[in-house]
């Protein structure tokens, strides 16, 4: 098949070239009668917005599908299912209209919706809305996504190897039941064993009583040691680990010596003056282990520092995560994740990863319905944006009225969201030059599949994006996420709604 594309391309010979050949009576041959027509308007196809709790649909929620220019193309209600869903061109809006207790609107001041029983609107309301839609698009939104943790709850008794290395004095584990947060596991101190131990005879620490959730019945684990002020020294993984509550577990293996992964940064622009990174590894069941953190030098240009991770083998990802640091050069900061099987070192050319740095804060424009900031020209830009907008209307009776407005657009509107004029027989939420406004927070992020792969779900993932990326690389392949997000984001505005979902994507949890 390749073969057969690069002949046609150096022929000139396939699809439309504009390329003039003559027929036989000496003109262009005329198309197909049924060929579509050449630039034809893309066509119109379902876009369907899901709203759920706890996974479990809500009806009657309105949502609101729009053209690119803001004509309405329906206003529709959700059903049993929590289901709306209409026939419109690409490249439109769809808004949802958030239920719930984080909205209350004054039954006086609104009266009946056209609709039925709209759900209650405008004091602390939450609103989302999905730029760029394409016919096929299911736009997910759950306001109580259900836990990603299993509820299963183990207490065993553990017993690990002693460790040889004579600086040994703490045992740590590590496992894939409920992430990567560690547990002590170092034996209480008792006198030493009256009877005499066979010179070949694996020694091993006393048993340790622990607590842990979300194994679902096996885990893959990671055994570190440390000396007496807590430097890691050496470790060992056992994979497939049968965990049942009230058992006992006993590791068997060898210690192996952490080694020293040299990290990278080269063609480091001059606008970041510094950076810090460090290494996060996954397998099938989820996350293991996280190394510290290292500080870069970029002062020159370039830097290479050590960090020190476990000596892992096949069947692990590394996610190594840059994150950078400029002197007011730039409105925005950067994180840039890049994931692979485990490696023996590591190098990121940061011009050729960066992305455009953002120069100034975002600002609403209430006459023309954007929010705009001003880009620098080097740097790639985003696949796609995320931004919320608070707003507070004053005047308002008989009390102020407040809302949130959360958009995801692509990353053609990098420098300009333009916010769609939605009707306003529910609110009039259109900007206004005497609204009090203020930014959240505003991201922009390039991942494997760009915005068609992320549109679905990215309302669930938002605050991965924003504080930890590394979440949402795949337990397997190769790839990067590369996210920029104005900063700091604590203290831009106090938030009067409930946090946006968390979903941890890399993991069966």
């Amino acid at each position: 098949m390749r073969t057969l594309l690069i002949a046609c391309v150096l022929a000139l010979g396939c699809g439309n070239d504009d390329v003039h050949h003559l027929n036989d009576g000496g003109g262009d041959a005329a198309p197909p009668i049924d060929a579509p027509a050449i630039d034809a308007a893309p066509a119109p196809g379902v876009v369907t917005v899901t709203v759920t709790g706890g996974g479990v649909g809500i009806a009657g929620v309105v949502v609101y599908f729009q053209n690119v220019d803001s004509s309405l193309v329906a206003e529709v209600m959700t059903d049993g299912s929590g289901v709306a869903s209409a026939t419109m061109k690409p490249g439109g809006y769809a808004t949802v209209i958030q239920p719930g207790e984080v909205g209350s609107l004054r039954a006086a001041q609104r009266g009946a919706h056209p609709l039925g029983s709209a759900a209650p609107i405008a004091q602390d309301q939450l609103i989302f809305t999905w730029a760029g839609v394409k016919p096929g698009d299911n736009l997910l939104d759950d306001l109580d996504p259900p836990s990603s943790v299993p509820p299963d709850v183990d207490t065993f008794d553990i017993t690990v190897p002693t460790d040889p290395n004579g600086s040994a004095a703490q045992y740590f584990l590590f496992t894939t039941c409920a992430g990567i947060d560690q547990v002590n596991i170092t034996p209480p101190v008792t006198a030493p064993p009256l009877r005499r131990v066979r010179p070949d005879a694996v020694a091993t620490n006393a048993p340790v009583n622990i607590t842990i959730s979300g194994c679902s019945g096996s885990a893959d684990m990671l055994v570190q040691s440390r000396d007496v002020n807590s430097v890691p020294l050496d470790t060992f993984v056992v994979t497939g680990v049968p965990v049942a509550n009230g058992s006992d577990v006993t590791l068997t293996g060898t210690y192996s010596a952490q080694v020293a992964v040299p990290l990278s940064l080269v063609n480091v622009p001059p606008e970041f003056d510094g950076a810090n990174g460090g290494q996060t590894f996954a397998d099938a069941r989820g996350f293991l282990f996280e190394s510290n953190n290292v500080s870069f030098d970029v002062s020159t240009g370039s830097d290479t520092e050590l960090l020190p991770v476990p000596a892992f083998g096949s069947g692990i990802t590394a996610a190594t995560t840059i994150q950078l640091d400029s002197q007011g050069a730039s409105a925005d900061e950067q994180t840039l994740v890049s994931f692979g099987p485990v490696a023996s070192s590591f190098q990121l050319d940061i011009g050729a990863t960066r992305l455009a740095n953002w120069v100034t804060q975002p600002q609403v424009d209430p006459i023309d319905e954007v929010l705009g900031w001003a880009i620098a020209k080097a740097g790639t830009r985003p696949d796609f944006l995320m931004s919320e907008v608070g707003t507070s209307r004053q005047n308002a009776t008989p009390t102020a009225d407040s809302w949130d407005w959360v958009v995801f657009a692509p990353g053609d509107q990098d420098g300009a969201i333009t916010y769609p004029t939605l009707p306003t027989d529910v609110f009039d939420f259109a900007f206004r030059d005497t609204d009090d406004t203020g930014l959240f927070f505003m991201a922009g992020a390039r991942a494997p599949g760009g915005y068609d792969a992320a549109r679905d779900t990215i309302l669930l993932t938002t605050f991965e994006y924003l504080d930890e990326p590394f979440l949402l690389a795949p337990a397997a392949g190769t790839g990067s996420i590369d996210v920029q997000a104005i900063a700091p984001r604590v203290g831009v505005r106090a938030r009067a709604t409930r946090p946006l979902p968390l979903r941890r994507t890399w993991s069966r949890r």
